[in-house]
């Protein structure tokens, strides 16, 4: 008998409205990292449960830096404890690989094809510089949903909350 696993779901196959989480790694994640990282993520999604419930769910690591994972929620919705899951394996993941998932004050960008980062207390000067710019692509890690990170995840910084907080305009 062969042993019964949960399907593994593409993430293009999502609808618009499942939820979505983001955690940004402090650094950029090599490629044996980004490997490793995968396989744990694909083991979790194919077994993540809300309430002894399984949940549609896959994962993915995206520029090397970010993981995402998507719950869609039509068929069972995903609760504190559930989210509390995914959590905890996020926090596993940053001691088995040695980076911070959780630092809030790190601002990342892309410039090119490259994804790098700052200070969010160095943003006004790093626009004083000229390293960044209006059109500058920052990511937006607070999206909720697979259309928002489809349509507003990547913004440029003059349509940003962080050009509306910081005035740097």
């Amino acid at each position: 008998m062969i042993p019964q696993t949960a399907p593994q779901f593409s993430i293009d196959s999502f609808p618009a409205d499942a939820r979505v989480w983001i955690y940004q790694a402090d650094r950029n994640l090599n490629e044996y990292e980004v490997l490793q990282c995968k396989q744990t993520l694909q083991s979790f999604s194919q077994q993540w449960t809300s309430h002894q419930m399984p949940l549609k769910a896959a994962t993915e690591v995206l520029y090397n830096r970010f993981v995402v994972f998507f719950v869609d929620e039509s068929a069972n919705e995903v609760s504190g404890c559930g989210i509390d899951k995914s959590v905890n394996l996020v926090k596993q993941i940053e001691q088995q690989l040695g980076v911070d998932f959780f630092n809030r004050t790190q601002i990342t960008y892309q410039t090119n094809d490259e994804v790098k980062a700052f200070a969010l207390a160095d943003a006004k000067k790093l626009f004083t510089e000229k390293v960044i710019d209006a059109d500058t692509l920052i990511f937006n890690n607070l999206v909720n949903t697979k259309h928002e990170l489809d349509t507003e995840w990547k913004q440029r910084l003059a349509e940003s909350w962080l050009w509306k907080r910081l005035s740097i305009h």
